[in-house]
């Protein structure tokens, strides 16, 4: 399936920069020191209300795709407009994502997610189109769990569980209430790749996950091709109705009250690197708070940068907004960490931020950019 690399994830290469930055640097070493440091928790106005919605006491998984992505008040869509690229979201009145377009650099359509949802609110069909309505994945959802909270995979990507990845990468949810089935279509030329995913709890509420792929021939009436029929089994042990560990590389997970990830160590065996030993281990720990599903650190104990994350350690601080501004990171085993700064925030009435000043450094090219980052965002 074609995506595009979020813009947070380009940056760790390369110094992300607007068409006019603010203040272009050419010093090639990390930064070290926010280029203003005043107005972290600045407001555009002064009757910007921050007083707690009501679904801050809702438990997470219970919360709408737009509460789920921290955004607060009746927002109808939001996109960055800085950037000649972006991603345009789209909910209804009652929160749920139905879109979300995004655009190339030149401003043209380049894929489209629509998310389709059944009377109570569950989605029940994602599909991702090219902009000429070619079909690159069709995801539907059956829902047999009621008041469960299932985990998707045999491993939860810690990096696609925040919420700025619920919003970036929609079509992977490692989590979902009550799912009991996912089925996924990716059509080629020649074939379709399939899968099929089933979720079923045992008396002692354990999780077992069976996930069934294959192949189906488009040239040979539909017909499942030799050799790609398999299927393969994860388990899940359950405590107070959270996952706490798997077989698949998860161990001694732990929950917020309001059902939010608090942290987890893992021990995932390797195949090809073994020099590393047979595990790789990685803790990870979450932010704590009402709002928003976010990492506060992680770190690889091992000393290994694996495909599913970028850098070996990473920090992040966070305001009495609950808004990210400062992380720190190393790509690196034993180089000097680079920091990223996030100043300067301007809000709207319902208390999103619109503006915020980004000082960030360019891994590959050291190049240093304070540049603002602006959201446009529409209400109901």
């Amino acid at each position: 399936m074609k995506r595009l690399l979020p813009i947070a994830l380009l940056a760790l290469m390369f110094a992300c920069v607007p068409e006019d930055p603010e203040t272009p640097g050419d010093d090639p070493g990390n930064n070290t020191q926010p280029a203003d440091t005043t107005g972290n928790q600045g407001s555009g106005s002064d009757d910007v209300d921050f007083t707690p919605e009501a679904w801050y006491e809702t438990n997470f998984w219970d919360r709408t795709d737009r509460e789920q992505a921290g955004l607060r008040g009746p927002v109808k869509q939001w996109r960055v407009t800085t950037y000649a690229s972006y991603t345009l979201y789209e909910y209804d009145r009652a929160g749920h994502l139905l879109k979300a377009s995004t655009y190339n650099n030149s401003g043209q359509l380049s894929e489209v997610v629509t998310n389709t949802y059944n009377a109570e609110g569950q989605l029940i069909k994602s599909e991702s189109r090219a902009e000429d309505g070619y079909l690159y994945e069709e995801i539907t959802y059956e829902y047999g769990n009621p008041g469960k909270v299932v985990a998707l995979d045999g491993y939860l990507y810690h990096g696609r569980l925040t919420s700025e990845m619920i919003s970036d990468d929609i079509m992977n949810k490692d989590i979902m209430k009550g799912v009991s089935a996912v089925h996924r279509r990716q059509p080629e030329i020649q074939h379709t790749a399939c899968s099929d995913d089933s979720y079923v709890f045992d008396e002692q509420g354990n999780l077992t996950i069976a996930s069934h792929s294959y192949l189906i021939d488009n040239w040979n009436n539909g017909e499942i091709m030799q050799g790609t029929d398999t299927t393969l089994y994860y388990h899940w042990t359950y405590k107070e109705g959270y996952p706490d560990s798997s077989d698949h590389g998860i161990s001694a997970m732990t929950w917020q009250a309001n059902g939010m990830p608090l942290s987890w160590d893992s021990r995932v065996p390797e195949t090809v690197y073994k020099w590393m030993g047979d595990y790789r281990v990685d803790h990870c720990e979450y932010y704590q708070n009402d709002r928003v599903l976010a990492i506060k650190d992680y770190r690889h104990l091992a000393g290994y940068v694996g495909g599913y994350i970028d850098d070996y350690w990473r920090i992040n601080e966070f305001d009495e907004h609950n808004e990210l501004t400062h992380t720190q990171f190393s790509v690196y085993e034993d180089g000097d960490p680079f920091d990223y700064y996030y100043t300067d925030y301007v809000y709207d009435s319902h208390g999103n931020w619109i503006s915020r000043k980004e000082d960030i450094t360019g891994i590959m090219d050291g190049n240093q950019s304070v540049s603002t980052v602006e959201r446009e965002i529409i209400y109901y």
